[in-house]
């Protein structure tokens, strides 16, 4: 496993980018520390527990969208994030963090530290940086101050 390989590496006092394979950011190597260290699959409960929270976050977003909460039943019980989860995938938490700050665009250094965290751990969120600064301007209609978009872009 590349992310354990990079988890070995660290322990050992070497860099994770010694696998010439690894291609993820050093703070994924940090939860499976745990692991390498005690022999226990403890960062696929750290896995499942961000899966976890994923749901309850799409639940927090379909409540204020004005639909029902139960949408996050449909995350939870879903075979493919059970399995995902349970393999240690890092997608959950890319994705928590951007529901996150969907959640919090009412404050755009939250919304954009959110976002640029979700960014380092896995590329694909930086496509939504557009939408997002679109949303912090354009909000129902109306200018809003160009500092929003600002604070975001800086954060």
């Amino acid at each position: 496993d590349v992310l354990k390989d990079g988890a070995r590496a660290m322990v050992q006092g070497g860099s994770p980018f010694q696998r010439a394979t690894y291609r993820y950011s050093p703070l994924v190597s940090y939860p499976l520390l745990l692991d390498v260290k005690t022999g226990l699959p403890l960062a696929k409960l750290l896995f499942c527990l961000m899966d976890v929270l994923l749901g309850d976050a799409m639940g927090q977003l379909a409540s204020h969208r004005g639909a029902s909460s139960h949408v996050r039943l449909l995350w939870l019980f879903n075979p493919i994030s059970i399995v995902l989860c349970t393999r240690g995938s890092w997608d959950a938490v890319s994705v928590y963090l951007v529901l996150k700050a969907l959640l919090s665009k009412r404050a755009p250094v939250q919304a954009g530290l959110l976002l640029g965290l979700a960014t380092h751990l896995r590329l694909y969120p930086v496509i939504y940086a557009a939408p997002f600064l679109y949303n912090l301007c354009f909000e129902a209609r109306r200018r809003i101050t160009w500092g929003r978009a600002l604070a975001f872009g800086l954060a």
